[in-house]
């Protein structure tokens, strides 16, 4: 149950965030989100582990997600930008050609019937 309010919340955050990456820019929300991570992380998951129970579970999965998707939400355009251009379309290449070469040997390894 935790889980899945945990997928929802990163389905919320990581767009909102990087709407927010977009108009403030990717630097300050990167920093911003992994000094809040650093500053609150341990202290949430001793919260936790201090009186474990199923409210407290969901209210420190959440935070996590909100801290993890707000961060990969910048995160991920902010690689994008860094990539030049040729690179990104090379990468994507080659990724289909090994894609096609593990599943034509995976076909040709598997056991006939």
């Amino acid at each position: 149950m935790v889980t899945v309010f945990v997928g929802l919340s990163n389905l919320v955050w990581l767009p909102f965030s990087g709407a927010l990456s977009d108009r403030v820019g990717r630097r300050p929300v990167l920093l911003f989100f992994t000094v809040l991570t650093i500053l609150t992380s341990y202290a949430s998951v001793q919260w936790l582990v201090a009186a474990p129970s199923f409210l407290r579970l969901l209210g420190v999965e959440l935070w996590l997600s909100f801290l993890y998707g707000s961060y990969n939400g910048a995160m991920v355009v902010a690689l994008t930008e860094v990539m030049p251009v040729e690179v990104r379309t090379q990468d994507f290449r080659w990724r289909i050609a090994w894609r096609r070469r593990l599943a034509a040997s995976r076909r040709l390894s598997s056991p006939r019937t």
